[in-house]
C-alpha cells in the first residue's frame, strides 16, 4: 500500500505543476468534447448546412456564399483537432495509470504466492 500512496502523491504533484492556462484549457476542452458529441449539436450542424444550401439560389451560388461554408467548416475542423488530441491524451494517461496499478497488483500477488514456496526449500 505504501507504493500506491507514493504513486498518488506523485500524481498530485504533477497536477499541481499544471499552469492555470493549462487547467483552463483542460476544463474548456472537457466541456466542449461533451457538448460536441450530443445529438442537439449534430442537429444544429445539419440545420446550418441545410440553411446554407437553401440560401444558394438567393445568393446566386456566389463565391462568397461558398466561402461562408468553406471557412466555417475549416475553422470547426481546426478546433476539433485540438479537442480530439486532448481527449486522446487523457484517455492514454488513464490507460497508462490503470495499467501501472494492475501491474503493481500482479507483482504483489506473484510476490505473495512466491514467498511461501521460497521458504519451504
Amino acid at each position: 500500500m505504501a507504493r500506491t500512496s507514493r504513486v498518488e502523491h506523485a500524481n498530485d504533484r504533477s497536477k499541481d505543476k499544471q499552469s492555470s492556462s493549462a487547467q483552463l484549457f483542460g476544463e474548456i476542452a472537457n466541456s466542449a468534447s461533451r457538448q460536441a458529441g450530443r445529438a442537439p449539436i449534430f442537429v444544429a450542424a445539419v440545420a446550418l448546412v441545410l440553411i446554407w444550401a437553401v440560401t444558394g439560389p438567393l445568393f446566386e451560388f456566389s463565391d462568397t456564399w461558398q466561402l461562408v461554408i468553406n471557412t466555417g467548416t475549416t475553422i470547426v475542423t481546426f478546433l476539433m483537432v485540438f479537442l480530439i488530441q486532448n481527449s486522446q491524451n487523457r484517455d492514454g494517461a488513464s490507460v497508462a495509470e490503470a495499467s501501472q496499478y494492475l501491474l503493481y497488483l500482479l507483482l504483489g500477488i506473484v510476490a505473495h504466492l512466491h514467498a511461501p514456496l521460497s521458504r519451504s526449500f
